[in-house]
C-alpha cells in the first residue's frame, strides 16, 4: 500500500493578514455605526412654562443646520424628539429663540405641535447675509409670530418679520418700511395693541432715537424721545433715555407716555451688569452719576407715579457688579448685591443686602466667594446668593434681610453654568454639554420656592 504525500499549505503572508484584519475591522466598525446608541449634546435650553422646557440638541458630525428639538419635563421625563433641519435661520440660544402657546411651540420660523412634536408649518425667513451667531428672538401676539433676526455687519442690525400664526404666511417684513430696516428691536408691549419699541443700532449715535411700531401693520405709530437700554416689566418698559432714566407704562391702548425718572441728565449710563426691575411702585435701576468718579456706581429707586428720586445707594470704586438672573421682572424687598472693590482681594466679595423700600442697607458682610463665581438670583419674593464653584445656595430672609441657612445644591454644580442657565417661572434650569442618548440628556431643575432639586441628571 502506497502512502500518500502529505498536503502542504504555505503560511499566510503578513500582507494578507493585514488585509484580512482591516477588512474585519471595517465590518465591525460599520456594524457598530449602524447599531450604535443615538447620542447628542444639548446646544440650548428654553423653559416654555413652569413644568416643561425645550432642549435644542445636535451631534458633532451633523451639519450646521441640523438640529433636534426635545420636549422634556421638570421631573426628567422625555416627551418627544423632532428634527428641525434643514433651516439655515435656526440658531436658537436661550429662551429668546423659542415661543409657545397652549397648542404649539415655535422655533425661529417653525411651528411644532406641542403634543407630538410634528411640524405644522415652516417658513424660510432670509433677512440677508448674516454672520451673527446669535439666534432669532421671538414674540407672540394674539395672531402673529414676530421674528427678530440679527444681520451680520459692523453695526448690531436686526430685521423684523411678522408671520401669521395659523399658516406661517409672511404678513409683513421689515423691509416694507425703510424706518424699520437696520433698527434694533428692543421689546414688545403686552395688552391692547401689540407694539414694539425700536431704536437705532448705533448706540453712540448722538441722534439716536426710539420709535413705536404697530405689530399689526409693521408701521411706525409715533416717535419717542428716548432710546433704550432697558428691562421689561409687567407695568411697562424701564431703562435709559438720551436725557436720563425713563419709564414707559403699559396702558389698555398700548404704551403710555414716557415718564422721566429723576433729574434730567443726572443718571445716564447703566452699569455693565445692570439691576433693573420693579419693587411694588418703585423702579429700581443700577446706574452711574456723571458727577461721581469714574468706576463708581449706584442703585437708585424712583417713584413710578411722579418719577421722583426716592433714594440712592452708592458704591465707590466698584470693579464689578455680579450678574443677576431675574425670573419675572419683579424684585424682592431685600435685594442682595455682590461686588468687588479694587482695593480688595479677588478671592472675596462684598455682600450688601438693600431694602428696596427705603434704599438702606440692612446687612453687610464679606463672603468667601471668589470673584466670578458668585451669582445673584432673584424671584419676585426672594433673593439668593449662589456660589457656582461650591454649589451652595444662600437664601436672603425676607423678614430680616439677613442671609439664612445655606442649602447644598452640589448635585447640580456640574450643571450650573450660569451663562447657559435659564431662570424662569421661579425655577432654575441648567444643562451640561456631555453626549448622551435623547432620554438621558444631562440637565437639572431647581425650584427656588421650595429649594428642592426637582431633577438632576449629570454625566
Amino acid at each position: 500500500m502506497t502512502q500518500g504525500t502529505p498536503c502542504y499549505a504555505p503560511p499566510m503572508s503578513n500582507r494578507l493578514k493585514i488585509i484580512v484584519f482591516v477588512f474585519v475591522l471595517g465590518l465591525a466598525t460599520l456594524a457598530w455605526y449602524l447599531t450604535r446608541p443615538l447620542e447628542r449634546f444639548v446646544y440650548g435650553l428654553s423653559p416654555i412654562d413652569r413644568d416643561h422646557a425645550i432642549l435644542l440638541t445636535r451631534h458633532n458630525g451633523d451639519s450646521e443646520t441640523r438640529f433636534f428639538v426635545e420636549l422634556v419635563k421638570a421631573d426628567g421625563e422625555h416627551l418627544w424628539t423632532s428634527e428641525t433641519s434643514p433651516l439655515s435661520t435656526l440658531e436658537v440660544h436661550g429662551h429668546s429663540g423659542v415661543a409657545a402657546d397652549a397648542d404649539r411651540i415655535y422655533l425661529a420660523a417653525i411651528a411644532l405641535d406641542r403634543k407630538s412634536g410634528g411640524r405644522i408649518w415652516e417658513q424660510e425667513v432670509t433677512p440677508g447675509p448674516s454672520t451673527a451667531r446669535i439666534g432669532p428672538t421671538l414674540f407672540l401676539s394674539p395672531e402673529r409670530l414676530l421674528i427678530v433676526h440679527p444681520v451680520g455687519g459692523e453695526k448690531p442690525e436686526e430685521t423684523l418679520t411678522a408671520l401669521d400664526l395659523k399658516d406661517g404666511r409672511v404678513l409683513w417684513p421689515s423691509s416694507t418700511t425703510d424706518r424699520v430696516v437696520a433698527k434694533r428691536v428692543e421689546s414688545a408691549s403686552a395688552g391692547g395693541p401689540f407694539r414694539f419699541v425700536i431704536t437705532d443700532p448705533d448706540f453712540d449715535a448722538p441722534e439716536r432715537s426710539s420709535r413705536e411700531l404697530d405689530a399689526a401693520t409693521g408701521r411706525i405709530s409715533r416717535e419717542l424721545p428716548f432710546f433704550w437700554h432697558h428691562c421689561e416689566t409687567p407695568a411697562g418698559l424701564l431703562g435709559m433715555g438720551r436725557e436720563g432714566m425713563a419709564f414707559v407704562p403699559r396702558t389698555d391702548s398700548g404704551l403710555g407716555l414716557p415718564l422721566r425718572l429723576g433729574e434730567s441728565g443726572r443718571f445716564r449710563g447703566l452699569v455693565h451688569e445692570p439691576v433693573c426691575g420693579l419693587y411694588r411702585d418703585i423702579a429700581v435701576l443700577s446706574t452711574r452719576d456723571p458727577s461721581r468718579p469714574e468706576g463708581s456706581a449706584l442703585l437708585a429707586g424712583f417713584n413710578l407715579s411722579t418719577g421722583a428720586l426716592l433714594w440712592r445707594y452708592d458704591w465707590s470704586f466698584v470693579l464689578s457688579l455680579q450678574e443677576s438672573l431675574n425670573a419675572d421682572g419683579q424684585l424682592p424687598r431685600f435685594y442682595p448685591v455682590l461686588y468687588t472693590a479694587e482695593s480688595e482681594r479677588a478671592d472675596s466679595q462684598r455682600l450688601v443686602v438693600i431694602d428696596l423700600a427705603t434704599g438702606t442697607p440692612v446687612h453687610e458682610d464679606d463672603i468667601p466667594v471668589a470673584r466670578g463665581f458668585g451669582r445673584v438670583l432673584t424671584t419676585s419674593d426672594r433673593g439668593f446668593i449662589l456660589d457656582v464653584r461650591s454649589g451652595v445656595l444662600t437664601p436672603i430672609d425676607q423678614t430680616t434681610g439677613k442671609p439664612s441657612i445655606p442649602v447644598n445644591v452640589e448635585p447640580l454644580r456640574s450643571l450650573l453654568d450660569i451663562a447657559e442657565a435659564q431662570l424662569r417661572f421661579g425655577r432654575l434650569w441648567s444643562f451640561d454639554w456631555t453626549f448622551a442618548a435623547p432620554d438621558e440628556l444631562p440637565y437639572g431643575v431647581l425650584d427656588l420656592k421650595t429649594l428642592e432639586t426637582l431633577f438632576r441628571r449629570a454625566q
